[in-house]
């Protein structure tokens, strides 16, 4: 075992990136005994940043949202099933469970007929990541290939979840308290939501330290996102990971589906090939929250942290690669890639102090920071795009007569993706609302605007269509008008133009059937 993890500088990272507490654990080998792991577990800061009492310190029981690293447990609970025969990796679920959200024009695609268990835990199954609501449609990618290619997808882990309850005739909690949860004594580990009996839970907090409930979604108990834990917890799981590298079927998490491609799965697992080494990993992501789990497969060493702020993907570089700690590897391009800007990188420390001053409207305090935060990382196209944007809000060019009545940008927007906008008018001014948040907009150009406080993205208007573009660069989305007319008959036929090339998919796959691991 190297050096000890210190609580000094675990302290100075989470100060570093403005995070009111973390919950870190760590694993490595016992010295002279390689098939021998020994966990270390450190907690520090405020489980929320409002109360000054001594109470709100954090402590290794303290219960943190664990976001998408549920998939990690969630995965590893399906492993034991199929040990135990209860499930088979690759057998068709649509035998198991009918899934009336697949269908289109009444009818079960040829994909969700073959659909299975390894297709959705390798991220392979084409898609989308979540849905507007538990009953809405869920459309596969035309252009993607069950077993080939990169979909994120949480929704197609809550049809596994459905397909195992119905399969087992037991609820997802009562299963991971079985297989899971009791057998490693992860005592502090749950899906369900917080209880009112439980003190020792978190607040999250935005990005600015305003600290905000723990979100809850539907359903309550979902094997994508819901789990509630702690990072000592979670070490035991990383133990039973570690311990069983040489079992067959857990040995298939961490082999790649694809191996073109950054973004790559084994079963649940993110696999990352740096230099010599391989790093499986997971990111969790929900509102004010976030979480990362690393293990170095080459070295037998992992590293888990669980934070209750927004910012907490900002020192994943330094919790992963701090010698203080437990070093796991370097996994620079992943964070780039997920656009996870680092604490330690120049001019981020800049920026939230710029963001802080806007909401404090100390705008030209807010512009002395964005722009020095520019100064610092002259190449960085996000910190030019968020000062450029900053601008157009508080510092306008002389404004002309718009010819378009803001009722004209007033309703829902969604896309095929499920992404799902209302624009609202209050006070004048145009409201932008998505999940709980409202955010009100600036009118910067004929059809464009920007968020009054905090540029993140730009909205743009071209008759019933919604752009949205991300100030990180990021993918844009675009939505239309779905209460119109136009609309209507659009998104039929968008719908109607993916069944089609679904059954030409069909016709082209009756001699090429798609391969996978049996």
């Amino acid at each position: 075992m190297g050096t000890t993890p210190s609580m000094t500088a675990l302290q100075a990272i989470i100060k570093l990136g403005h995070i009111p507490a973390v919950s870190y654990a760590c694993v490595e080998h016992k010295e002279n005994e390689k098939h021998k792991f020994v966990r270390t577990s450190i907690s520090v800061g405020k489980k929320n940043l409002q109360p000054k009492d001594a109470e709100m310190t954090v402590n290794n029981k303290t219960r943190f949202p664990a976001s998408s690293l549920s998939k990690i447990v969630f995965t590893y609970l399906i492993l034991q099933l199929v040990k135990q025969k209860q499930i088979a990796l690759d057998e068709p679920l649509h035998d198991i469970l009918h899934y009336e959200r697949f269908k289109v024009d009444g009818e079960y695609p040829k994909k969700a007929k073959e659909l299975t268990a390894r297709h959705i835990l390798s991220h392979t199954t084409g898609l989308p990541n979540f849905g507007a609501s538990l009953s809405s449609p869920l459309i596969f990618d035309s252009k993607s290939k069950l077993s080939e290619g990169y979909s994120y997808s949480g929704e197609a882990f809550l049809y596994l979840q459905k397909a195992i309850e119905a399969k087992i005739g037991k609820d997802l909690e009562t299963l991971a308290q079985e297989y899971v949860f009791a057998p490693l004594k992860m005592s502090r580990s749950t899906f369900m939501p917080t209880s009112e009996d439980d003190d020792n839970v978190v607040a999250v907090h935005t990005e600015l330290g305003k600290p905000t409930s723990i979100y809850v979604g539907e359903p309550l108990v979902n094997a994508a996102g819901s789990l509630l834990t702690t990072a000592d917890d979670f070490s035991k799981l990383m133990v039973a990971w570690l311990e069983n590298m040489k079992d067959p079927l857990i040995e298939q998490a961490f082999e790649p589906m694809n191996t073109d491609g950054l973004m790559t799965c084994g079963l649940g697992w993110h696999i990352y090939r740096h230099e010599d080494e391989v790093i499986a990993y997971q990111y969790g992501e929900n509102p004010n929250t976030r979480a990362f789990i690393a293990i170095n497969i080459t070295t037998q060493k992992g590293a888990v942290f669980f934070t209750n702020s927004e910012n907490g993907m900002s020192i994943a570089n330094q919790v992963f690669c701090s010698p203080d700690l437990t070093p796991i590897g370097t996994m620079d391009r992943i964070y780039k890639q997920l656009h996870y800007t680092q604490c330690d990188e120049p001019g981020w420390q800049e920026t939230i102090l710029g963001k802080i001053a806007e909401i404090d409207d100390q705008f030209e305090e807010a512009k002395y920071y964005f722009e020095k935060a520019f100064e610092l990382s002259p190449e960085d196209e996000t910190k030019l795009r968020r000062l450029e944007w900053f601008k157009l809000v508080h510092h306008p060019s002389p404004k002309q007569e718009s010819t378009l009545s803001m009722n004209a940008f007033v309703g829902n927007y969604k896309n095929l993706y499920n992404d799902d906008v209302e624009i609202s008018i209050r006070d004048g001014g145009l409201i932008f609302k998505q999940f709980d948040q409202q955010i009100k907009l600036v009118q910067v150009a004929e059809a464009e605007f920007l968020p009054e406080k905090d540029q993140s993205f730009k909205i743009g208007f071209d008759g019933d269509h919604l752009s949205i573009y991300f100030v990180h660069g990021g993918r844009n989305k675009f939505l239309s008008k779905q209460h119109s007319p136009k609309y209507s008959l659009q998104y039929k036929d968008e719908v109607r133009q993916l069944r089609v090339s679904q059954l030409e998919m069909q016709y082209t796959d009756t001699t090429s059937k798609p391969s996978w691991r049996s």
